[in-house]
């Protein structure tokens, strides 16, 4: 196949690899020999987990959130590179109009959903948060 740009001619190359050779590439392979990228002991299926309790502790740097919330089943130090990009849920009015979870997050009661991670310091990687007083 040939795209012409601008007077340029490109060539695109695909190369096909017979079923032979791709049982021989690295990585985990299916019953037909294809290769399957994410799978196997190093990677898991991410797990959606929420947890309901008081807001400890929040800190802000940036749009990048942690937080710490005191559930009934343990204390989660949870995480969100962006802060922007959560969806906050209220079940109660503010003061101020838009929610603001670096000033306003603490001391409430919220249920928040998150994604588990391994190896990090905190516990998940924030998906959620409502706010319910």
């Amino acid at each position: 196949m040939k795209i012409r740009t601008a007077g340029l001619a490109l060539a695109a190359l695909l190369a096909v690899l017979a079923p032979a050779l791709r049982a021989q590439s690295s990585g985990a392979t299916g019953a037909e020999g294809g290769r399957r990228l994410g799978v196997g002991a190093g990677h898991r299926d991410p797990v959606t987990a929420s947890a309901e309790g008081n807001v400890k502790q929040v800190d802000c740097t940036g749009n990048e959130l942690t937080l710490q919330l005191d559930a009934a089943d343990g204390l989660y130090t949870l995480h969100a590179r962006d802060a922007t990009r959560v969806q906050f849920e209220q079940d109660v009015a503010f003061d101020a109009g838009d929610f603001q979870p670096c000033s306003q997050l603490k001391g409430r009661m919220a249920k928040i959903t998150f994604v588990e991670v391994d190896g990090k310091t905190y516990d998940g990687e924030i998906q959620g948060v409502e706010v319910e007083r």
